[in-house]
Parts: structure tokens; sequence; C-alpha cells
């Protein structure tokens, strides 16, 4: 099925973005099991061109990514093993590490609930504020 494929690879892409931007590679065996074969393409940059995402496929998984970035780094900042948030949040620990490893999107209410256990909520910013406070942090780090 040509969407459930266009489905994996979004989530192999956001997979590897998160990994290169910690400095790790995917392993061999990981590609193997991909839905498309690394030996037509040279490098990721040529799957990304092949699979031609708009910009707003783009914007929703860099969401995405941000989101559940997010997730993972309140968790570590808690002191919370993936178990701990399980038992604290009632969402089981397989269904969290698939979340923590992009394999799954996590439902509004699953997101909320283990946000909820750590002491945190979403919440909802006008575009303009997210480009100033980017914006703002861009500068500070130069």
């Amino acid at each position: 099925n040509g969407k459930e494929n266009r489905q994996k690879l979004k989530k192999i892409n956001m997979y590897i973005d998160l990994l290169s931007e910690y400095g790790l590679t995917l392993t061999e065996p990981y590609i193997k099991k991909g839905v498309m074969k690394m030996s037509k393409f040279k490098n990721w940059k040529d799957v990304k061109k092949e699979l031609d995402f708009t910009p707003e496929e783009i914007e929703e998984m860099e969401l995405e990514k941000e989101i559940i970035k997010a997730t993972i780094e309140a968790r570590k900042k808690a002191n919370l093993t993936q178990q701990e948030l399980s038992e604290k949040s009632g969402i089981i620990q397989p269904s969290i590490a698939k979340i923590e490893n992009f394999v799954r999107t996590p439902q509004y209410t699953t997101l909320m609930k283990m946000l909820y256990a750590m002491g945190y909520t979403l919440s909802v910013v006008p575009l303009e504020e997210k480009i100033k406070k980017e914006n703002k942090e861009a500068e500070i780090k130069q």
C-alpha cells in the first residue's frame, strides 16, 4: 500500500533526523527491515528527495518530532524511567517505548496522560510567537 509505505518512511525519516541530532546513525539490520532498500540511494538526502514531501507534511513531521523530543526530555528531567512513567500515567511501558522510538504516533489522550503524570501540559500558541521564540533562541546561541 503506497500510503502505508509513505507513513512508514515518514517515521524512518523522523527517526533518522533525531538520531543524527545526537550524532548516531542507523544500523544495517534496521535499514534492511525498512520499506526501501538503501542500495537504490547514495545517502539519506537522496531518500528524502525521492519521497518528495510537501512543506505541510514536513512541518507536520517536525512538529510531531518536537513534541516527542520534548516529552522524552521532560521524562528524563523528572528522572523517570519509562516503567515509572507507565505506573504514574497508566500508559503501558511498551507504548511509551514505541512513542519515544517514533514507531507510533501518540494519540492526544495518551500524550496528555504522559505529560500530566510528569507535571506538564500542552499549550497552543500563535505561529508568530513560536517564530519569535525560535529567533530569540537562535540569537542567544550566537
